[in-house]
């Protein structure tokens, strides 16, 4: 995470290009894989998602202040506000200051600011910055109240489609370099945590930090369920000691709220994801293409037909849903009609075949030895029409004439 900027931002400002970064506070890494997903099955989206290792103790202040160009990284002495190279890290107006003493075509804004410009507004913000850090907390500001820390979920979710929000405003400003990344993941447990559960640490009387999963103190006793280190340890400037909770161990505190918590060093606190996202200009999603199976020439009243899927369903592959039956050439159906979603996700091709059975009324006998046609209509979503997807032709050759279905 610390790495960020010089990474992955700076080489943007060496060719002379623009790009945007979006920090969505606790978005963890799963979140980040689903969202990176969700974004590549949009057309001419492409997505790449790396994994980045957030700074500890795992919370918001720190986690804002490491992705922001900086040579050191200090805690104040009697509260938990990070200073970037001198520079108070909290609040847009001071990330903003940091931006731009290393770049001065940078600016750092709030979501609800950004999806509030209007086109002609937003392209000439853009046009003036080239840097430009937009900030969205959703997850965190659901997570941390105790009386709706249980909709975390539910935030995740609505996060996913401000992102895209955010996304699709900035291509509309002609913005295509985009990142998205976190200052730090979580941990949720569904239910309440019981006191006997809680590790007991009375041994602070006003500490400068206390939370369920960290503490910033001088002179922190040891205990069995923290463990205790160095402010230059962690690569911090800072004259206390920090504390940081074992495994899923929670502190306990006063007040509620224990369910969603942050700060320590589990995978899921400590993993954040890093997703790059580009628009292409040429259309990139397409309909899954089925092939059918030669034909022999129809010599009974039953015949089985293999279709074949050429290729997986993925992100830009999408399934396709036909009705299938075999029709006369005046357009009688003369076999009952199938209607099959083609959506496999299989890798081995063998396992993307479908067989169906196709059993002919008696009415086919009017046509014996006229070549007749398998059809495959392709039904449209929220749609009544169907269009002719595949036509194949075969002869009907038929040996005998009885027991034949009705439909």
């Amino acid at each position: 995470q610390r790495e960020f900027y010089r990474k992955k931002v700076s080489p943007f400002i060496q060719r002379n290009e623009s790009v945007i970064v979006i920090i969505s506070d606790a978005l963890r890494y799963e979140c980040g894989v689903e969202l990176a997903s969700r974004l590549a099955s949009i057309n001419r989206y492409t997505t790449n998602i790396e994994s980045m290792i957030c700074s500890l103790p795992s919370y918001t202040q720190l986690g804002m202040a490491s992705l922001l160009p900086h040579n050191q990284l200090k805690i104040a002495d009697f509260d938990d506000s990070v200073y970037v190279d001198g520079q108070n890290s909290r609040g847009t107006d001071n990330r903003t200051k940091i931006l731009q003493r290393a770049y001065e075509n940078s600016i750092a804004i709030s979501d609800e600011e950004f999806l509030g410009f209007s086109k002609d507004v937003g392209r000439a913000f853009a046009k003036k910055y080239k840097v430009i850090y937009i900030y969205h907390n959703e997850i965190d500001d659901t997570g941390d109240k105790p009386a709706s820390e249980e909709r975390v979920f539910d935030a995740v979710q609505s996060s996913f489609e401000t992102i895209k929000k955010i996304i699709k405003q900035a291509n509309n400003f002609n913005r295509n370099n985009i990142f998205v990344t976190s200052d730090h993941g979580f941990l949720y447990h569904n239910s309440q945590t019981q006191e006997s559960e809680l590790c007991r640490y009375d041994d602070i009387v006003k500490p400068v930090k206390l939370t369920r999963r960290f503490i910033i103190d001088k002179s922190i006793k040891t205990s069995h369920c923290i463990r205790k280190f160095s402010a230059n340890t962690l690569g911090i400037e800072c004259s206390n000691e920090i504390a940081l909770a074992n495994s899923i161990n929670k502190i306990r505190v006063q007040g509620g709220g224990d369910r969603f918590v942050h700060g320590g060093a589990t995978l899921q606190e400590l993993v954040i994801p890093l997703i790059s996202i580009k628009k292409r200009r040429v259309d990139d999603i397409k309909i899954v293409d089925v092939e059918v199976m030669p034909i022999a020439k129809i010599t009974t009243n039953s015949v089985k037909v293999s279709f074949y899927q050429k290729e997986p369903i993925n992100e830009k592959i999408k399934p396709i849903t036909l009705k299938i039956g075999f029709y006369s050439k005046n357009g009688e159906l003369l076999t009952q009609s199938h209607t099959v979603t083609f959506d496999s996700t299989q890798s081995v091709s063998r396992n993307r075949e479908k067989v169906l059975k196709f059993d002919f009324k008696q009415s086919v006998n009017r046509y014996n030895g006229e070549r007749i046609t398998l059809k495959l209509q392709r039904k449209l979503d929220n749609s009544s029409e169907e269009s002719i997807y595949l036509e194949v032709e075969t002869e009907l050759k038929l040996a005998f004439f009885n027991e034949f279905n009705e439909f």
